[in-house]
């Protein structure tokens, strides 16, 4: 798992647990986007004409009562310059959670044995 899918599973776990965004769950990727699933892969594969390099990504604000070290992490992970992006050993020390601690200990130990 690179750290971007990281950041999106990050992103949908905690969306799951807002009240307001339930109801989306199991529907929409990206949360709160008003896209199906066709459209969302649509956006990721063929980014608008005139904007190539534009990365898609959901909407942090959609994100109702998450505690702001996740939004950090996640923003952290969608870095534009990928050398600038953490790895999953700098998420381990930086971030102190335990489903950050859970998801990233599993995706070191993916990493190290491969």
């Amino acid at each position: 798992m690179c750290i971007r899918s990281f950041s999106i599973v990050l992103y949908e776990l905690h969306l799951s647990s807002s009240v307001r965004s339930a109801a989306l769950m199991g529907v929409r990727p990206f949360g709160e986007m008003e896209m199906t699933p066709g459209e969302v892969l649509e956006r990721i594969l063929r980014p608008p004409e005139g904007d190539p390099h534009r990365i898609f990504r959901p909407r942090l604000e959609s994100l109702h009562e998450c505690p702001e070290f996740v939004t950090e992490c996640i923003e952290d992970c969608w870095r534009e310059d990928l050398e600038e992006r953490p790895d999953f050993k700098v998420l381990l020390r930086s971030y102190r959670s335990p489903i950050i601690d859970i998801i990233c200990k599993w995706c070191t130990l993916r990493l190290d044995n491969s």
